[in-house]
């Protein structure tokens, strides 16, 4: 629409002027000398002034080709490089033996026969695992745990110190059993703690028990000796009074008398039957233990999914039946005792 000079553009009146340039003035006013700029619209980058020569050039845009690549392979959500790393566990039925954990025996050395146990350890593993060949056919790792009273007060005995030094000298050993494809590679250690607990040695497992005090005894005439002079006489007559019969002497009873005691050695085994029920890879574990005390913790490792092979000594064997109710979970054989 054409104005004529006369009337002028309708915005150029005084007052409108005015207005506007008021409007102006209050708005360089109200905004800030140093303005951040929006986050959603950033500033464009300023360009490079800077004359460099071709080769020079060259190399920037490779440098910059290269970075922006990286940068990208970073930050990009379909790259394989910025996935996390993601670890493969294979199921139990893939692992081979050596990948799994060594089957247990689990051994209360007292138990085995006095001549076996005296001589050389190897023949004493050799006499367990004579009776366990099915059982071992099923692995290659054995790890041979013994139970006793090793330690008086808070020292080794002297024999937890003959058997560590045998286990020193032969062990891990390779033995070959007729049932197994391979060799066995054994280990044996002496059991001073739990597996639950391995750092925290148990001590005091060894004990003297002084003779009771309505400990009695009778005269050698009286039973059966035709001797008078007899030398049982003297022994007699001190656990009669208590005291040696010589005037001289302070010798008491308790003195020369005593009985010699392990400690916790089935409570050992029974923790660490349960353990290897809940913590272990199913194999199964052998038990070397004729004592009636071993009972609760084999039944409990048996209803806790464990399998158990249950060597025992005919000559201390209980006659209470504690297992014809427990499955096949359970099987049980006996130990050839080679001497007394």
């Amino acid at each position: 629409m054409a104005y004529s000079a006369k009337q002028g553009h309708p915005y150029s009146s005084p007052q409108i002027k005015g207005y506007y340039h008021q409007k102006r003035a209050s708005t360089k006013q109200s905004r800030p000398l140093h303005s951040t700029p929006s986050p959603t619209r950033p500033p464009p980058p300023k360009a490079n002034t800077t004359q460099h020569s071709p080769l020079r050039q060259s190399q920037s845009a490779l440098h910059h080709t290269t970075n922006h690549s990286a940068t990208t392979r970073q930050e990009h959500p379909l790259d394989s490089t910025a996935q996390p790393t993601l670890k493969f566990h294979p199921p139990q039925s893939a692992l081979t033996p050596r990948q799994i954990s060594p089957m247990h025996i689990l051994v209360d050395f007292d138990n085995i026969a006095p001549l076996t146990r005296s001589g050389p350890l190897l023949k004493a593993v050799d006499t367990i695992f004579d009776a366990a060949k099915p059982t071992l056919s099923t692995t290659t790792r054995v790890q041979v745990r013994l139970y006793g009273g090793w330690y008086e007060e808070q020292g080794p005995t002297r024999r937890a110190q003959q058997l560590a030094a045998d286990v020193a000298a032969n062990f891990p050993h390779a033995i070959n059993i007729d049932t197994a494809p391979q060799p066995l590679r054994v280990q044996v250690e002496l059991a001073y703690s739990l597996l639950a607990e391995p750092k925290r040695h148990l001590l005091h497992t060894y004990r003297e028990k002084k003779p009771p005090q309505a400990l009695r005894s009778r005269e050698p005439t009286e039973a059966g000796c035709m001797d008078s002079s007899c030398a049982l006489s003297g022994i007699a007559k001190l656990i009669k009074s208590g005291r040696c019969p010589a005037t001289t002497c302070t010798i008491k009873t308790k003195d020369l008398l005593y009985k010699a005691e392990q400690k916790l050695v089935d409570s050992m085994i029974t923790a660490d039957l349960v353990y290897l029920a809940t913590h272990g890879d199913k194999e199964p574990t052998i038990v070397v233990c004729s004592d009636d005390d071993i009972w609760p913790g084999v039944r409990t490792a048996i209803q806790l999914g464990a399998a158990i092979l249950h060597i025992r000594s005919p000559d201390n064997a209980s006659q209470a039946d504690y297992h014809s109710d427990l499955g096949a979970g359970y099987q049980s054989t006996w130990m050839k005792n080679n001497g007394h």
